[in-house]
């Protein structure tokens, strides 16, 4: 009996399927595999471990970004107690040292300084202090400190002394134009000039300071009147 060839050829493609590993699939329910196919029920997955995570809220409030006030939705920044926390430039931070533990050339400082700004320049160190030391005579006002700008003249200490001539006065203005005859005012009266040793007490520390775009004068009274003029001041 003659096997027909159909049956043949049907019975080697049976066989040859059933030793294939691999099926592939082009539609699912009747749906084309590539289109999109519709999904119900809860669907879990599992993002790797390195994955980054955008935080939308904080104990149920939205984050706050940028700066301003504390609040709700911003969450706090905690140092760990292992953890220093310096001023630093960008560069170099703060040495800090136990107590007792003494100071190094190469240790890093903060540096504090007076601060110019509202404070008595007398006092400030990075202030540049002018000494005045003038030999006094006549009887018309000299100019002994020149306007400059819009700046004030601060006294910062003065001694008069060591007078000569008959009853020699000594006294301090300021004001405008060619040895402050404008605008005069008197800010130490006429004191007697001692001889021989300056007047005593001296006037003390940052006794005064003139308006702005003054120039400071004196002016002695008396017969032939000499002395001497020393004193500290800063311009500006």
């Amino acid at each position: 009996m003659k096997t027909p060839l159909c049956l043949v050829l049907l019975l080697v493609t049976i066989r040859a399927f059933a030793g294939e590993q691999n099926v592939n699939v082009d539609r699912v329910g009747g749906t084309q595999v590539g289109t999109t196919v519709p999904v119900s029920g809860t669907v879990t997955t599992t993002p790797p471990s390195n994955a980054s995570t955008n935080v939308t809220q904080f104990g149920g409030t939205n984050v706050v970004t940028g700066t301003g006030a504390s609040g709700v939705g911003i969450p706090r920044v905690t140092t760990s107690n292992d953890s220093q926390v310096k001023p630093w430039d960008g560069t170099n931070t703060v040495t800090v040292k136990a107590a007792s533990t003494a100071a190094a050339a190469a240790d890093t400082a903060l540096v504090v300084a007076v601060s110019p700004n509202g404070s008595n320049p007398c006092h400030n160190p990075a202030a540049t202090l002018n000494a005045l030391n003038v030999s006094l005579s006549g009887t018309t006002a000299t100019q002994v400190v020149a306007i400059s700008g819009s700046t004030k003249i601060y006294l910062c200490a003065m001694v008069v002394g060591w007078g000569g001539g008959t009853s020699p006065t000594f006294s301090l203005e300021y004001g405008t134009g060619t040895n402050c005859a404008t605008g005069t005012t008197v800010i130490v009266p006429a004191t007697a000039i001692s001889t021989g040793t300056p007047n005593s007490p001296a006037y003390p520390n940052d006794f005064f300071v003139t308006p702005a775009g003054q120039a400071l004068c004196y002016i002695l009274t008396g017969t032939s009147p000499t002395g001497k003029l020393i004193a500290s001041y800063v311009q500006q």
